[in-house]
C-alpha cells in the first residue's frame, strides 16, 4: 500500500470524434444484422383474465338489521351485565391445614401472611370473571367466591387441586352492553364473514368448472366476470420496452401466471392483491423472442452505429497516441499531435493507499 508512482494519463473521449455523415440505409441494416441480439426483446406473453375483487361483494355483504339482531342474540351471554371481582387465593393439600389457614385469615391476618405462615404462597386472580374461574377451580367455590361481599373470605372447599381459601379483595359492576351500542361492530364482523364466504364460494364454484374442463370464456360466462386480454407482457409485468418505472401489481401477479403455463393449459385461479380478490388466468399467445423491427427503432440504431464509428475512431486515435509514446514521445506531446481536442493530460502522483482511500471519486482513466 506504500508503494508509490508517478505519470501521466491521457484520455480519448469518444465526443472528440466526428460523428461523419448520417448513416445510410445499407450501413444502418448492416449495422441493424449484424447487433441484432442488442434489438432482441425477450419472450413475452398476451394474457386473458378476469379480476375478482372484493369490492363486487360489498353491496350484498352488508349485514342486515335482521342478522344483526340475531347475532346481538347468539352472544347475549358477552354482552349481559356482569360482575368481575379481584380474589386471592390460596391452595392446600391437607383439609385441616387448611382449615387453620383459613381461621387466620377470618380472624384479621392477610392472605400473603397467613400463607407465608404455612410455607405456602397466596395467589392473586384480578378481574377473575365467574365462569372463568369456575373452570379453574369448581361450580361450588365460583358460586361462593361471587356471592360473598368484599372482604369475604370463602372456605375451604375442595377442587381436583386441593382445598381452596378464597378472599374477595374487590369487587366491579360491568355494565351490559345495548344492540345499539354493539351494533356497528356487529355489522362490521358480519360483513367481513359474509365478504370472505361469497369470495370463497365463488372460488370453489370456478374450481369445480375448471376441473369439469370448462373453457375460459365458459367460465367468464357462467360467473359473470369481466373479460380483458393484456398486451404482451414481460415475465414482471411490464407491457412497454421504456419508460415504466414499475409494472402495475396485479399485472404483475397476472404475468407470473402466464409465464407458468402455456396456451393449451387449463385456465388458473391465482391471488391477486391484499384483500382477498382472485384472478382467473390463461395463457393466450407466446410472443416468442425477436429483435424489434428496424423501422421501429431507427433513430435509436442511427445514434448506436453514429456511436460505434466514434468508439473506433477514438481506439484508432488512442493506439496512435500510444505508438508515438513508445517511441518515446512525451505523452502530452503525442496527444496534442493528434489533431484532435482532448481533455488535458492528468498526472498521476499517488500511493496505492492514497488512491485505495480516493475509491469512487478517483476517475475512471486514472483508476
Amino acid at each position: 500500500m506504500l508503494e508509490r508512482r508517478k505519470g501521466s494519463v491521457g484520455y480519448v473521449p469518444i465526443g472528440a470524434i466526428a460523428p461523419g455523415n448520417p448513416p445510410t440505409d445499407a450501413e444502418l441494416q448492416a449495422y441493424y444484422q449484424k447487433n441484432s441480439g442488442r434489438y432482441t426483446l425477450p419472450e413475452r406473453r398476451v394474457v386473458r383474465y378476469a379480476v375478482v375483487d372484493p369490492a363486487q361483494f360489498a353491496e350484498s355483504a352488508k349485514a342486515t338489521e335482521a342478522e344483526i339482531a340475531a347475532e346481538y342474540r347468539k352472544n347475549a351471554a358477552q354482552y349481559a351485565a356482569s360482575t368481575r371481582r379481584n380474589l386471592a387465593q390460596i391452595i392446600v393439600a391437607d383439609e385441616n391445614a387448611a382449615k387453620g389457614i383459613a381461621a387466620k385469615v377470618k380472624g384479621g391476618a392477610s392472605m400473603v401472611d397467613a400463607a407465608k405462615a404455612a410455607g405456602l404462597q397466596a395467589s392473586t386472580i384480578p378481574n377473575a370473571e365467574k365462569a372463568a374461574f369456575a373452570r379453574a377451580s369448581s361450580t361450588a367455590i365460583a358460586d361462593a367466591a361471587f356471592a360473598g361481599a368484599q372482604g369475604t373470605v370463602v372456605g375451604p372447599l375442595r377442587s381436583p387441586l386441593g382445598w381452596h381459601i378464597v378472599r374477595v379483595e374487590g369487587i366491579e359492576q360491568v355494565a351490559g352492553k345495548s344492540l345499539d351500542s354493539v351494533r356497528g361492530e356487529l355489522a362490521e364482523a358480519i360483513t367481513k364473514t359474509k365478504l370472505e364466504t361469497a369470495l370463497a364460494d365463488l372460488r370453489a364454484k370456478i374450481d369445480g368448472e375448471i376441473a369439469d374442463n370448462s373453457t375460459f370464456d365458459e367460465l367468464v360466462a357462467s360467473s359473470k366476470l369481466t373479460a380483458q386480454t393484456s398486451a404482451p407482457l414481460f415475465a414482471d409485468g411490464r407491457a412497454a420496452v421504456a419508460d415504466e418505472a414499475a409494472p402495475d401489481p396485479m399485472l404483475a401477479q397476472i404475468a407470473q401466471a402466464g409465464f407458468s403455463m402455456e396456451p393449451s393449459d387449463d385456465p388458473q385461479l391465482i391471488p391477486v392483491g391484499t384483500d382477498g380478490g382472485f384472478a382467473l388466468v390463461k395463457t393466450d399467445k407466446v410472443v416468442a423472442a425477436a429483435p424489434r423491427p428496424l423501422a421501429e427503432i431507427r433513430p435509436g440504431v442511427a445514434d448506436d452505429l453514429v456511436r460505434s464509428r466514434q468508439l473506433d475512431g477514438a481506439r484508432k486515435a488512442a493506439n496512435a497516441i500510444l505508438a508515438k509514446v513508445s517511441k518515446g514521445m512525451p505523452l502530452a506531446q503525442a496527444m496534442q499531435e493528434s489533431g484532435l481536442k482532448l481533455p488535458p493530460v492528468e498526472a498521476l502522483d499517488a500511493s496505492r493507499g492514497q488512491l485505495s482511500q480516493m475509491g469512487d471519486q478517483l476517475p475512471r482513466p486514472s483508476a
